[in-house]
Formats: structure tokens, C-alpha cells, sequence
């Protein structure tokens, strides 16, 4: 910093002597030109006039105080060399005694008496002197605001020094204050910088607000208020903190080019660009969603009204400007066209939105980012789709499935590298940003918009009537679906492009008729309403076992003017099977404002005449020689993710009275055909290992709460322990009449049943199982995530000491043998449904990972369903002994036509897994039926239960 009038005194220097000729010699260099300047030399200068220096009689010397000090009783001075040459010698005193203002006060009344005499000589001392003694002022007064943290009045001060030691010709203070410059400057940037920080982390914590009274605005040309969405009200708040930070950041940026050389460069490179790094990052982790949207724009922007998506817009716009200026970071700008690119989507601005999602693509392309140029390609494609550019979209759709298909490989080389490192070791080392973007983005990001890209090729195939191209990328869909130990057995003994050819063999194999549901969309413009309409259609393609694929197209939104979510949102909440306070029909009351039919039985209808209508005629094809044999058969349903909480049992046939779908036909669910034929080869591998050990899971009391894992209903072990004990009772009873009936006494060795109470015998009882019946609670929204994407459904066994969870990335990787798997307690939660992950599939997919063929499990079990009613009914058909020889005879025939050309029609029901345990459920569902006329018009007890993977052997 500069020097200060004590360090580096002139009067300490030989050539600068307090005499007259002292001052003389040091001036008798300056030319003419430099006296002139002198002379013109302001009487108060730089420290007056410029400066904010204290000048109150506290610390300035008057003339008069110096004189009268001076005098000792002498008379006033008579001449003016006297009164000059006093001056002069008081303000060297003062100068040594470091009195800085007292000096130049003296000096500048003896520059005056010099300018009067227009003594050249003395004008050119003085001068001198006021010079260093200004530029030491202004440095010590600069030092000192430095300190005090006043930079701007810091730097006022430094530069007025620069300009004294530029009229001086003096190079040291020249390049001192220039130093000094920069010093202030960076104190600036980092002041800067911090302040910009602490806005950003301001904005990361923000809580979610709710809508008041407040929020609202003003149609522009109306008088139309409207309140904002509650995404909105967030969303806006948390950018604008976010853009203020981003302008403060480009005032750094400016600084660090006033700074210059290697410390500025250093001071962006190090500190902004990490900042705006991690902004990007942030901003990844907040709009990269892992829906699976219903909505033409993505991004979170179908959130949004069409006046605040146009604000959004701008406030995105305004900081893409500063991004083109001072801050110049490609990856904030390759984030913001892809949120602005949606905004404009949203808004029906396609021109500029393929203008920001082609400037996202480039920048993947100039940066080899893969990850960002699928993105890109996928909003593109989507663009492109909209405006009915087919052919277009048809290639970048191609295109970017194999860009994800990279990219995935990426994501899980570089999860590997994470586990071998260990956590601490990867965040030691220092991961380019690459590696960080595509640990920011969610953990189905990936799957996600693969599976999009996937769907929109179905819609593009259909919409160009391409039908039969068109469920060629739905049956490969299951590739993009599920990422898990599943996928990657069946990859190994399976082709990921099944033919058409393969999936009839599939079907011939299972013995069941395949039938593919898929929800198509299309979106118009509507400028009354500034918004995209969506229409809805499901696309159903009917496999029979031998002839023609049938393809079947309903436009729900047209015909029926209603969506199948609303239709699934009103079946659930007339019957009540959501908890209080988590209906998305009527999320504030949870009240019932329709009449009890209207409720759940017209939802019911609607969804028969959409979904099974259709086909119905062609189901009954099948049975054209005995059309009373279609009760006995069973299809296999393979829904998209979405369409995993469709009642189907419950479907109501209009046509009929208060005949439900299980009634004419026993339904079976399964993930894709290629599922399919893998579980038909665990069926056969289960009954070759013949065990008969069966295992029942139930819930003790627990004394110790349960805090660890979030459950869609509370914990009831009454209800599973009664559970557990009737399925025990009916296991023993079966094992009575077995042994009443057995010729030898093998069956006494074999059977047993053992029931658990605790995850530790549940892990040593599963693999040795036959059937196994689990009476406990399944995970809905699990606290902790596994190491696998779609491990994280857990089986809960609470006791007091442990976590009392079995996940399901640990059944995956079991060796089990049993036949059936029935889960009595699952929830599959409506919130997942856009996702391609649920906690109870992922479960499921698990099961059928580590070797059973089929699980039973519910859609929703409501505190007072009571599954033992159905479950007792449902092994008692399982179990129940053969009579004679010669039915076991018969049960092995109906086995073998199980793999015929047609469904199996054998109505009889017995030997160990000898018929399909789909439709041994929807008789013992019938059974209830009957018995229970109450439980007919509850469907709720007994509706959510289907029969997955694969229940044939």
C-alpha cells in the first residue's frame, strides 16, 4: 500500500534540507512549464477540495495559532520574506512532528506569499512539498477508509493520490497507487462475491410458501384478477434471488477485469465460474425432473399460467443477457435455454424455443456433453412432433435413444467408480464438471427420458398410421422402464427387440392371450384459454394365442369427454381409499359432494367401456366353440407405468347387472411379455425343486416407535398377527387332509408351516419357502435410498431393536424357489405413478429377480380391509388335496393344455399349483362375493389384489 508521511519523510534525504537553498537545489529542475502549473496550483488543494479529510480546528492549525505560537512575545513580522520564511521553517517542524494537516496548511499560506511575490524559486519548493504531502494525506486517508471497510471512499482516495503523483511525473506513486487500485478493487470483487454467495444460499434454502390473498395479478387489457399458482409464487422468488446474485457476479466479473493480468483472471476463473458451476448444478437438481410428464413442455413449466410462464421467461431472458457479457458460461447458458426453450414452449413461442433448445444442443455437441445434447434432441424431437414435422422427429427420436443409451452407460460407470472410491474419496478428488453434472441430475433422469423418447415414437407411429411399427417400440419399452437385476437377467437370456413372432410364442408359452394398454396424447392450441388442451387416447393392442394382432383405438377425451386419471382419481376417492387430507380430487375437505353410485360405479363403467370393450368380442373369439369357458381363462395385461392403478377387477360391465370383470374373465398383470417368459421358466424351475415348506410373515407389537420409515397408513399388528394366524391355520388344515390322504409318509417330512416375526428369520426362511405369505407392511416413500435406482421397497418386520427392513435390492439377489409370493399390505401410491419407479413394483420386480414366478399383491390395502377374508379362501384353493387318482390325472392333462394353442378350460381347482393362480384368486374373490353380499358393493376389500408375473406352471 502507500507510504504514509512518517515511513518515507523527503526531510530525511540530504537534497531535501529544511533551508532555502535545501529547497532550492531539489526545484531547480522544474522548467517553466511545471511553475506555471505550480502557480496554478490550487491554494487548498487536492485535500480541500477533493478529499472528505477532517478539517475542523480539532485537528487543523491556523495561521494565527502557528503565528502567535511562534512569536514569543516578538513584534508581528514586517516583511513578507520573514512571514514566508517563518511559515516555511513552522510547517518543516510540523512536517517531522508528523502534524501532515498543520504542515500543508502552513505551506499552502507560504505558496500564496511566493505566488505574490512571484519568487519562481520558492514557488517550485513549496509546490513540491504540497505535492508529497498531499499524496502522503490521501495515502494515509486511503489506508485508513481501507481498513474501515469504506472501499469506495478508499478508492476515491487512492485515485486523487494517482492523479497527484501523474502531475508530478512521478513513476513510483504512479505504480504504488495503481497497486493500491487494485488492491481496493479486489476487495471490491471479494466483497462483491460474498455478498452474491450469501444470496445464492439464501435462495437454495428458501422454504416453499404457500399462496395468499396477495398473490394474484391482472390479465393485461382486462380487469381480471387471478391467483397465482402456488409453483409460481416459489419459483419466481427463489430465480429472482438467484438473478440478483447473477448480476453481482457480473459486477465482479467486471472487476476482475480492471484487476487484469494473472489475478484477475485467477479471481474469475476460481471463484465466479465455480460459483456459477454450482448455480447450473442447483438449477440441474431442480428442473431436471424425474416425472414422467403429460405435458408437452417439461421442465416443471406446465406448472405455470400463461402470464407467469411470459414473466419467468423474461427474468430468464434478462440473465442470458449477462451470461452473453462480462460472465460468458456456457453451461448457465446451456441450462437457461433449456428452461427458457420450455417456457417458450408453454407459451406457444415455437420459433424461439427451437432457437434455445437447438443452442443447447450445440453446446453439448462443442463440449462432447452427451448428456446435454440428448436433452436437447429430446425437447427438440417433442418440437418437432407438435408441429407435426414427423419425419424430423422421427430421426432425433432415434437419434437421442441411442444418446441415452450412452448416457446411461456413463451414469453407472461413473456410480461404479463412486462405490470402489468410497464417499470420501470421491469428494476428495476433484471431479470435472461432467462428472459433477451427471451426478446433480436425479437418479431416473436418465430412464426417465428415455422411456419419453420411447413413447413419443408409439404416438408418431400411430398418429402416421404405422400401427403395426408402432407397438414395436412399446413392446421394447421395458428396457427403457426399469434399470434393475431384473433387466439384467432378462438381457442375458433374452433379445431386448422381441419380434412379433416371439411375443405369439410368449403368449402360446403362458397359455393367456397378451393385451398392451398405452396412453397416447395429443395437444392443441387454445387462445381463448392461452394453454395446450390435451385429448387422450389409449392404444390397445390384443395378442391372441394364434392369429392376427388386433390394434383397437379409443379417444377417451372425445368420446367420453373425461381422462383416465380422473377417472382412477374418482374411483379411489369414492371409496375412500387415499388417507384424509392426500385426495387430489378434493385435496381440501376429502368430502364426498356426489351420491354413492355416482361416487365409484359410473367411474367403473366408463373405465370397462374404454378399456375392455374394445377387445371384448375379440376375447370371446377365442371361445367361439364354448363361449362359457371364457370364465374359467385368464388374460395377461401389460400396462404402461401409468396405468398400474386401474381397478381392473372392479371393472363394471354396463351391460350387465353389477357384474364386475373378475367375474368374466381371471386377469393377470405382468411388466412385458419378455417378463413373461422369463417367470414361465421360473415356474417350471419352482415346481421341479417341489417344496412344501410354507412361511408366514406377520408384525409383532413393537414398544419403540417407528420413525425411520415413512407408511402411507399407521402400523396395525392386531390386524397382522390375526392375518398370520389364519393363513397358519389353513396351511396346518391342508396338511391334515394331506396326510389323511398321502400313501406314505413323505408328506410329513416335506410340509411344515413356519411363521417369523423378525427380519433375521425371514431372511433364513424365505429361500427354503414354497409359499410365502407376508402379513406386514411394505414401503411406500422409503427415508433411505438403496445403491439401486429401483431397489428401494423394503419388506417391514418392526422390532424394537434394528431397522426391521428387508429391501428389495437384497431379495433381488437371493436364490428363492418359491412358487407364490403374496404381499397383503402394499400401496401403490398415485404420486410415483409419472415415474418409472414404485415402491412396490420395485419389490415385485425383486421377488421375480431372485426366482419366484409370481407374486400376489395389492394396489392398496386401506385400514379396514381385512385380507384375510380373501387370502383364507384363496389357499384353501391352493391347498386342497386331490381326491383321486384319476384327478391327478386329469390336473396334469389341464397342465399341459396350459401351453397349448388355447387358454386352458379346465374349471377344476386343486394339486399344488396345477392351475393358474390368477384364477384361483378371482375365484376365491367370486367365492366372497357370493357369500358376502356386502362385498360386492365394497369392492375396496378385495378389487386392488392381482395375480403378477407369471401364475401358470
Amino acid at each position: 500500500m502507500g507510504s504514509d508521511g512518517g515511513d518515507d519523510s523527503w526531510g530525511d534525504d540530504e537534497d531535501n534540507s529544511v533551508s532555502i537553498e535545501g529547497f532550492a537545489t531539489t526545484a531547480s529542475g522544474h522548467n517553466n512549464a511545471e511553475l506555471e502549473e505550480a502557480i496554478n496550483f490550487n491554494a487548498a488543494g487536492p485535500l480541500a477540495s477533493d478529499t472528505g479529510l477532517d478539517q475542523s480546528h480539532s485537528t487543523r492549525l491556523t495561521l494565527d495559532y502557528i503565528t502567535k505560537d511562534t512569536r514569543s512575545g516578538s513584534d508581528e513580522f514586517r516583511t513578507s520574506d520573514e512571514t514566508f520564511t517563518n511559515l516555511f521553517e513552522q510547517g518543516c517542524k510540523e512536517y517531522y512532528d508528523k502534524n501532515l494537516d498543520g504542515a500543508y496548511l502552513l505551506w499552502n499560506d507560504a505558496l500564496a506569499i511566493a505566488v505574490e511575490k512571484k519568487n519562481r524559486e520558492y514557488i517550485a519548493i513549496i509546490t513540491h512539498n504540497l505535492q508529497r504531502i498531499s499524496y502522503e494525506l490521501l495515502v494515509k486517508e486511503g489506508n485508513a477508509l481501507l481498513e474501515k471497510g469504506q472501499l469506495e471512499e478508499a478508492g476515491q482516495a487512492f485515485e486523487l493520490a494517482l492523479d497527484v503523483g501523474r502531475k508530478a511525473h512521478n513513476a513510483a506513486w504512479v505504480t504504488e497507487m495503481q497497486n493500491s487500485r487494485k488492491e481496493v478493487q479486489t476487495a471490491v470483487f471479494h466483497r462483491s462475491h460474498a455478498a452474491a454467495l450469501a444470496i445464492f444460499e439464501k435462495a437454495k434454502h428458501m422454504t416453499n410458501q404457500t399462496v395468499n390473498e396477495d398473490d394474484y395479478f391482472i390479465i393485461p387489457g382486462t380487469d381480471t384478477m387471478v391467483s397465482h399458482t402456488e409453483a409460481f409464487v416459489n419459483q419466481w422468488s427463489r430465480i429472482l434471488l438467484i438473478q440478483e446474485a447473477i448480476y453481482m457476479w457480473n459486477d465482479s466479473a467486471t472487476m476482475a477485469e480492471h484487476i487484469g493480468g494473472a489475478a484477475g483472471l485467477s479471481l474469475r476463473n476460481d471463484l465466479i465460474n465455480e460459483s456459477l458451476n454450482a448455480v447450473s448444478l442447483y438449477l440441474v437438481r431442480l428442473f431436471f425432473e424425474t416425472e414422467n410428464p403429460n405435458h408437452l413442455s417439461m421442465q416443471r413449466s406446465s406448472l405455470y399460467h400463461y402470464h407467469e410462464a411470459v414473466m419467468l421467461s423474461e427474468l430468464w431472458t434478462d440473465m442470458l443477457q449477462c451470461m452473453h457479457g462480462q460472465l460468458q458460461h456456457q453451461l448457465f447458458c446451456a441450462v437457461a435455454a433449456a428452461q427458457l426453450g420450455n417456457l417458450y414452449l408453454v407459451t406457444n413461442q415455437l420459433q424461439l424455443a427451437e432457437q434455445q433448445f437447438d443452442q443447447l444442443v450445440r453446446y453439448g455437441r462443442d463440449n462432447k456433453d452427451t448428456l446435454m445434447e440428448a436433452t436437447g434432441l429430446t425437447f427438440s424431437a417433442v418440437l418437432n412432433w407438435q408441429r407435426a414435422n414427423y419425419a424430423v422427429a422421427e430421426r432425433q427420436l432415434e437419434t437421442t435413444l441411442g444418446k441415452w443409451e450412452l448416457v446411461r452407460k456413463e451414469v453407472d460407470a461413473l456410480r461404479g467408480v463412486a462405490r470402489e472410491e468410497g464417499e470420501e474419496a470421491t469428494n476428495a478428488r476433484k471431479e470435472t464438471i461432467k462428472e459433477r453434472l451427471r451426478r446433480a441430475i436425479p437418479q431416473d433422469y436418465v430412464r426417465v427420458m428415455a422411456n419419453l423418447c420411447n413413447s413419443y415414437k408409439v404416438s408418431l407411429y400411430v398418429n402416421t398410421y404405422r400401427y403395426r411399427e408402432g407397438w414395436r417400440p412399446w413392446r421394447r419399452g421395458w428396457i427403457y422402464q426399469y434399470s434393475d437385476h431384473l433387466l439384467e437377467k432378462m438381457m442375458m437370456n433374452y433379445t431386448a427387440h422381441p419380434s412379433v413372432d416371439q411375443i405369439v410364442a410368449v403368449s402360446k408359452d403362458v397359455g393367456t392371450p397378451l393385451i398392451y394398454y398405452f396412453l397416447a396424447y395429443r395437444y392443441d392450441w387454445s387462445n381463448e384459454e392461452n394453454v395446450f388442451v390435451r385429448s387422450e387416447s389409449v392404444l390397445i393392442w390384443f395378442v391372441p394365442l394364434s392369429s392376427e394382432i388386433r390394434f383397437v383405438e379409443m379417444n377417451v377425451s372425445k368420446e367420453f369427454n373425461t381422462t383416465v386419471t380422473d377417472l382412477i382419481l374418482k374411483f379411489r376417492n369414492g371409496l375412500c381409499i387415499d388417507p384424509l387430507g392426500t385426495s387430489e380430487v378434493s385435496p381440501s375437505t376429502d368430502i364426498i359432494t356426489s351420491l354413492h353410485r355416482n361416487a365409484w360405479m359410473d367411474p367403473l363403467q366408463l373405465l370397462y367401456l374404454i378399456f375392455i370393450d374394445p377387445i371384448f368380442d375379440n376375447l370371446k373369439s377365442l371361445f367361439y366353440n364354448a363361449p362359457e369357458k371364457l370364465v374359467d381363462s385368464v388374460v395377461t395385461i401389460i400396462p404402461t407405468v401409468q396405468l398400474w392403478t386401474l381397478p381392473f377387477n372392479a371393472f363394471l360391465n354396463p351391460r350387465k347387472e353389477h357384474c364386475y370383470l373378475i367375474e368374466e374373465v381371471a386377469v393377470q398383470l405382468a411388466f412385458s411379455a419378455t417378463q413373461c417368459a422369463f417367470n414361465s421358466i421360473l415356474a417350471r424351475r419352482c415346481r421341479d425343486y417341489g417344496l412344501r415348506k410354507d412361511l408366514v410373515v406377520v408384525q409383532p407389537e413393537v414398544n419403540a416407535p417407528v420413525t425411520h420409515v415413512r407408511l402411507r397408513f399407521p402400523m396395525d399388528s392386531h390386524r397382522s398377527v390375526e392375518e398370520g394366524e389364519a393363513i397358519e391355520q389353513v396351511f396346518n388344515t391342508s396338511k391334515e387332509l394331506l396326510l389323511a390322504t398321502a400313501n406314505t409318509n413323505s408328506s410329513v417330512l416335506t410340509n411344515s408351516c413356519v411363521v417369523v416375526k423378525d427380519v433375521d428369520s425371514l431372511r433364513t426362511a424365505l429361500p427354503q419357502s414354497h409359499y410365502v405369505h407376508i402379513a406386514t407392511d411394505t414401503t411406500s416413500h422409503a427415508d433411505r435410498k438403496s445403491s439401486n435406482d429401483e431397489c428401494r421397497g423394503a419388506v417391514c418386520v418392526f422390532s424394537s431393536f434394528g431397522e426391521g427392513l428387508l429391501w428389495s435390492s437384497e431379495v433381488q439377489h437371493m436364490e428363492l424357489t418359491a412358487e407364490l409370493v403374496t404381499l397383503s399390505n402394499t400401496n401403490i401410491v398415485l404420486d410415483n405413478l409419472n415415474c418409472v419407479h414404485d415402491d412396490v413394483l420395485g419389490l415385485m420386480r425383486s421377488f421375480f429377480s431372485g426366482g419366484v414366478p409370481c407374486v400376489i399383491a395389492g394396489q392398496w390395502c386401506t385400514p379396514d380391509v381385512v385380507p384375510a377374508h380373501l387370502f383364507v379362501k384363496l389357499y384353501s384353493l391352493l391347498e386342497r388335496p386331490l381326491e383321486t387318482i384319476q384327478n391327478s390325472t386329469k390336473m396334469t392333462t389341464s397342465s399341459v393344455k396350459m401351453s397349448s394353442a388355447r387358454p386352458s378350460t379346465d374349471g377344476s381347482v386343486g394339486g399344488f399349483g396345477a392351475t393358474h393362480k390368477a384364477l384361483v384368486l378371482a375365484k376365491a374373490i367370486r367365492e366372497l362375493m357370493n357369500e358376502e353380499d356386502t362385498m360386492r358393493f365394497s369392492p375396496r376389500g378385495w378389487a386392488a389384489y392381482y395375480c403378477v408375473g407369471c401364475g401358470s406352471t
